[in-house]
This record gives structure tokens, sequence and C-alpha cells, in this order.
């Protein structure tokens, strides 16, 4: 290709760029070489004669990324003489170029004698800002679709965390999991492979069918592989095996991924997907499936449970509940975690990272429920004091309530002072203030609701108010209240207000209730000051 075929000189005659030529230096570029640094600050106009250049971006993180690709023809590097800047870019030949040099004196002169030049320079330019537009546009639409598709596939695991959960049935799992992946994930098969203990046979299901395939014990193909995700595309070592009762997984197989189901003490078995072609496995379906794989956990060990609980019958009352309600903890906090693991994975708007630090506290919020449900069955508290702000702290309960108080339209009234502070154990009094308010916005059930929350200090106490305008407490169970097991609520344990008044005795406080049907309920919590 000549000089005449550039776009800089388009339109111009071969007698014309004659005039030119004399101010174009002419080099040869060996293939790999770095043409322009990032944060370079010379001036020259790059004529692209033959070969071809990558426009890369260097990343924080060290890595290249492609930004565009300059062909014979083209030519680059004109911001540099148009913006008098650092280069922005790195300019790098991916195979053998002739280029043309044109450095701002000689750009200059060219222009005088040659205006076309300035003008197929502008309007180059602008196809380029034209394409760039159209580019950030497309990746946009694309960015965009792919949210929807996460969104999408987060309410199909919710669906889906609903329905493996309320089934104690092993095989209904089989049956569930491999069919909602291949409605998400393109492949071939799908096998849900449970260790049946206490044999070891792994128990396999095929694309979710009825009917089961049986791996003797001994024979198990994936006995050396780590409790990680792992994507394979060499089976040799599965092969030299010679194991005919496996060798169905690999068979006219080009990729397999690999997904353990691994609780936190116990390995229950795998989810293999099998693909024909070699390509890698897509990113976001292995995050898809990790997370998949978390509520499977879940689910197998509420079967464990469940079959626990039924031939056990010598157990007490407390051993029961307690054993109920940690289970139920550790579904809630799965899907919680799993929820800000999707999110923090995902790349959208900044906004989802308030989303997810009110899911985190949550979820720390949910660990300290289940520690204190372990305490109350040891009869003993323990706590970890620190000198803190109520104020910081309550704000900090109210932050995981706010939804539901404004679900219900519950008007909150705050009234404490900024400078009122207390040796609290943080996580503890979060927990019980939590209960308090959450009881108090289950008691309102007419328009006009509002929750007071005050505090008022004097030389030897601080005190703590929280009252409501609900429904009140009848006076035969306001004398049950903190007694275990006892509740008015059709999902209550009946131990929220125990734990309450544990944490404040723990604390060396005192709790009071004043409450009267159809007025409402106050709730005094008082705690001594050290002279």
């Amino acid at each position: 290709m000549s000089l005449k075929d550039n776009h800089l000189f388009r339109g111009l005659t071969g007698e014309e760029i004659s005039k030119i030529l004399p101010m174009i230096r002419i080099q040869t570029i060996r293939k790999g070489s770095v043409i322009i640094e990032e944060g370079q600050t010379d001036r020259i106009l790059y004529v692209l004669i033959s070969g071809q250049v990558h426009v890369v971006k260097i990343t924080p993180d060290k890595k290249e990324r492609l930004i565009a690709v300059r062909n014979e023809g083209d030519f680059f590097g004109e911001m540099a003489l148009l913006e008098d800047a650092p280069r922005s870019a790195r300019i790098v030949a991916v195979e053998p170029c002739e280029v043309g040099l044109i450095d701002d004196t000689a750009f200059t002169r060219m222009m005088d004698l040659e205006p076309r030049v300035a003008v197929n320079l502008l309007k180059t330019i602008s196809a380029k800002l034209r394409q760039t537009s159209d580019q950030i546009i497309e990746q946009f639409t694309r960015r965009e679709a792919e949210q929807k598709k996460q969104i999408d596939r987060l309410h199909q695991l919710v669906e889906i965390c609903k329905a493996i959960t309320a089934n104690f049935d092993k095989n209904h799992l089989m049956t569930l999991i491999p069919a909602s992946i291949r409605q998400q994930i393109s492949c071939d098969a799908v096998y849900f492979i449970l260790m049946n203990d206490p044999s070891g046979q792994l128990v396999v299901s095929e694309n979710g069918k009825e009917g089961v395939r049986v791996i003797a014990a001994g024979h198990n193909p994936f006995s050396a592989v780590a409790e990680k995700i792992m994507d394979f595309c060499d089976f040799s070592p599965f092969q030299e095996r010679n194991d005919p009762e496996s060798e169905f997984l690999w068979n006219h197989s080009g990729r397999l991924l690999l997904v353990p189901l691994s609780g936190f003490e116990h390995s229950d078995g795998w989810i293999v997907l099998k693909k024909s072609v070699r390509d890698a496995w897509d990113e976001n379906d292995i995050a898809y499936l990790e997370t998949l794989a978390s509520y499977v956990v879940v689910a197998l060990q509420n079967i464990r449970l469940s079959a626990q609980i039924v031939v056990s019958e010598k157990l007490s009352a407390v051993g029961r509940a307690s054993s109920s309600i940690i289970h139920d903890f550790k579904n809630l906090l799965s899907v919680v975690h799993i929820y800000a693991q999707m999110i923090m994975k995902s790349k959208g708007p900044e906004d989802t990272k308030d989303l997810v630090e009110k899911i985190l506290q949550s979820s720390n919020m949910m660990i300290t429920m289940s520690k204190e449900i372990l305490t109350f069955a040891r009869g003993e508290i323990a706590l970890n004091r620190a000198d803190i702000a109520v104020d910081h702290m309550v704000r900090g309960v109210l932050s995981l309530i706010e939804h539901e108080l404004k679900r219900r339209s519950i008007e909150l009234a705050l009234d404490i002072p900024s400078e009122h502070r207390y040796a609290f154990d943080a996580e503890k009094m979060s927990r019980a203030i939590y209960n308090l308010l959450k009881n108090a916005a289950e008691s309102i059930d007419k328009p006009g609701g509002i929750i007071r929350l005050t505090s008022l200090k004097s030389d030897k106490e601080l005190c703590l108010t929280i009252s409501d305008n609900g429904k009140g407490i009848p006076e035969a169970v306001l004398q049950t209240m903190f007694t275990p097991f006892v509740t008015t609520k059709t999902e209550g344990t009946g131990l929220g207000m125990l734990i309450v008044k544990n944490i404040v005795e723990a604390h060396g406080g005192q709790i009071d209730l004043d409450s009267a049907e159809g007025k409402g309920t106050d709730v005094l919590l008082t705690f001594p000051l050290k002279k």
C-alpha cells in the first residue's frame, strides 16, 4: 500500500503527495515492538503504510486491555499533536510494519501546504469518535443484558432455595438440581453425584431423569480431587484407571466442570457438567454453580438433620428447639452470604455496595444470634465490653429494620443524645434492641403507628426506653414474657424476650415491661453507672 492510499492523504494527487513526502520519515518496525509507550511525551503522528498494530491500555493490575486495532491505511498518535499531552495508550506492532513518522513541525508545514490533510484528519477523528460511541453503547447494552440475566438467575436461585429446603427428600433433590442447571447453562449433560454414607457408594443422577447409576465403593473417580471447583479437559489421569463404572463421565466429552458439594465437616458429593467441545466454561456460569452448590449443601444438611430428629425421640425439649433454630439460622445465613457474594462479583452500580454492607450486617447479627442460643443452652453469657456511643449502636440496628418499618408505615422517633456512652457488648446489645424493635413493629396493626426510642442518663444509671402504640400485651401473657418457649406468635420460638433479659442482666442491668391492651407497650432497660 502506498502513502496516497492512507486516510490522511485521501484525495491528494501523486504530485501533491510528492511535495509532502520529504516531510515524512519512513521506518520499519519489527513484530512485537512497542511503537508508543503509555505516558510517552513525544509529538509524532504515525502513518501506517503496511502491517497491523494494537492500541492497548494498561489496567491498574498491570494487565493489557485491547482498545482498538489499526490496519494499513490508518494513522495513529494524532492526539499527541493536537492536545500536546502525554500518550494515553500503548501501541504495539502485532506483525512487521512500515510506518511514516511526521513530527509536529512537519505536520504544521504539511497542513499549510495541503489543507486537505487537516480536513482528512478531522474527518477520521470524527469517524473514530462515532465508532467509539457506538462501541460504548454496545458495551452498555451487552452489560445491561448480562445484569438482567444475573437478576433472573438470582430469582431462580431463590425459587430453588425454597423448593429444596421445603422438601427433605434426596430423590427430589437429584431430579430438581440437574433440571435447574440445564435451564441456565448450555451443556450436554449434568450429573448429580451423592456419596451414600456409610457404604461409600456413589449414586449418580443424569440430567434429572428417574433412575440412578451406582458406582461401587472404592471406584470413586474423584477421590484424589481437591475440594474446589475444577475445570477438566485432560481426562488421561481418569482413563489410566481403566474403570468402566465411571468412564461414562468422560466418554464423548471435550470438557468437564467439577463442582464439589462440601459442608463444614462433611463431603456429600459433586455436580459434574459435561460438554463435547473444549471451550472453557463461562466465569458467570461457574459463579452461579458455586452459589447453587451452597444451597444444595444446606439442603443436604437439612435432610441429615431431619433424619436425626426423626430417629432421636429421646432429645429433650430444649435440645430439639435449639437444633431447629440453629438449622433455620443456617438456611438464612447461607442465603444472605450468597446474595452478598453474587452482588460483589457483579459489575453493577456503586449503590450495591450499600446493600452488601447491610446484608453483611444482617449475617453478622445472625451469627450473633446462633452464638446466643448456644450460650442460652449453656446457661451463661460472656461479654466483650467496649465503651461505645449508644446513638451509633442504635442507628446500626435501625439500618437492619428500617425496611420493615417503612413497609408497615411506622414512624420512628429517636431521642438519644450523641454524648451518651456505655460499656456495652455491641453485638449482644444490638441483638437485644433488634428483638425489642421487631416486637414493637409486629404489635402495630393500625395506621398511625409510632415507635419511640429514648435515652436518659443520670449520675447513677443509663435508661433506654422503647415505646410503641401497638395492640399491647394481655395481662396473662405479660406474666410469661420471659418464660422459655412461650410465645404468642405463630412462627415465634419463645426465646426472644428471654435472650433480651439475659443480655441486659449480663450487663448488670434490669428490664421492666409496662403494657396494656389497645394502648401499647413500654420497655425500660436500666444500666448502672460506675461511680
